[in-house]
């Protein structure tokens, strides 16, 4: 006899497994969970296309919202998502045009101005990579939210695709970490060591943020290729694997991120004070610099730390009233974490004239160039 639950009464997550020998544990291989609704209750049912022993396994769900609440978390994260897409590539192609649209010949740099701008370059290139990272997590992330894990199917084509889903998420979510330490490390360094250069900034960011994240992402594969299919049919890391394969990481790195933004943060108080000493009684001041570089360090923050600190206080279980605290918390890292990429289009675009200037300048120099070969006079042939 089918027997309906009180719907109040269930806080909880489902999942249909049978006890596998060969592994010792409970596997979900070939099972579904079915949940049918009726008349403000639930009945819960398991369907599998092979005869082994199953079970009905219930796991109380710690970290739950209300109903509404949820609907609002998932529509604020594909908004903004979106518009954080958006902003990325708007940052990636300007970075690229700056590159390839030819400029006004200056005066020639040598020596240590020479190796100065160069560097200056290579950091440009690893903020460009950073955000190529961020745009490619983000479009794996909107595949993650719409792709749902078919525990029935036999092919093993939805496994793999699940398994690629969870791993590049895994993969770039690191990296983008990864690179916001380098770029973090590199102001920290300009402030620090002013007028000293270092060399091959762009390789050894790379070898760094694209070579680290590989040792957590293949000592999971190593271990089980199934701890990336969740059992709320999710493809993300879920249990032990997704503490120590992603949070543990990213508490590391953002606990890196925050000493290093407070060093800069002194560095760049020290510098204002000491550059506003040899300026005139009137301009003691500069209030309009000093706005924009606490605009600057702070969107780097909210960037690569304050977000997943919201994050994690998501995690923490509660009950009650405080749900709707954990909902708070949740809308803010959505509303943050969503809109990464266009904090850093806001920040190195909207916010720096400099950037916007020397974009102005060079596609006014490339208008001229196409007016002046439209105005060149074509060579006439005359017969006699």
């Amino acid at each position: 006899n089918e027997k309906f639950c009180d719907k109040r009464k269930v806080n909880s997550t489902f999942q249909c497994v049978f006890w596998d020998y060969d592994i010792n544990d409970w596997n979900s291989s070939g099972c579904k969970y079915i949940k049918i609704e009726k008349d403000g209750k639930i009945l819960h049912k398991c369907s599998c296309n092979h005869t082994t022993n199953f079970a009905l396994l219930m796991v109380v769900d710690s970290i739950s919202f209300c109903d509404w609440c949820e609907l609002v978390l998932f529509y604020v994260s594909i908004i903004g998502i979106c518009t954080s897409i958006i902003g990325l590539l708007v940052t990636i192609i300007y970075d690229i045009a700056i590159s390839i649209l030819p400029a006004k010949k200056a005066p020639k740099q040598t020596g240590m101005m020479e190796r100065y701008s160069k560097m200056s370059k290579e950091y440009l290139k690893v903020i460009t990579a950073w955000c190529f990272s961020l745009l490619v997590m983000n479009c794996v992330y909107i595949a993650f939210s719409f792709f749902k894990y078919d525990e029935t199917d036999i092919s093993g084509s939805q496994r793999a695709s699940c398994i690629a889903i969870g791993v590049l998420l895994h993969y770039f979510l690191l990296s983008s970490f990864c690179f916001s330490t380098c770029i973090t490390l590199i102001q920290l360094i300009i402030v620090y060591k002013s007028f000293k250069v270092f060399r091959f900034i762009l390789l050894k960011s790379l070898a760094f943020s694209l070579g680290v994240p590989i040792i957590p992402v293949a000592i999971v594969i190593g271990i089980s290729r199934d701890a990336y299919i969740n059992p709320n049919k999710y493809c993300w890391l879920h249990s032990l694997f997704a503490i120590f394969g992603a949070l543990v990481p990213i508490a590391i790195i953002l606990l890196i991120n925050l000493v290093l933004f407070v060093m800069i943060g002194l560095s760049h108080s020290n510098v204002i004070k000491k550059r506003n000493k040899y300026l005139h009684k009137k301009e003691n001041l500069d209030e309009k610099g000093v706005k924009q570089e606490v605009i600057l360090i702070l969107t780097c923050f909210v960037n690569t730390g304050l977000t997943w600190l919201f994050g994690f206080l998501v995690t923490i279980p509660a009950d009650g009233d405080w749900i709707y605290a954990r909902f708070v918390y949740g809308l803010i890292f959505c509303l943050l974490n969503a809109t990464q990429g266009f904090q850093i289009f806001f920040t190195y675009f909207i916010i720096s004239k400099r950037r916007r200037k020397i974009l102005e300048e060079k596609l006014k120099f490339q208008i001229e160039l196409i007016k002046k070969r439209l105005k060149k006079p074509k060579n006439k042939i005359s017969c006699t």
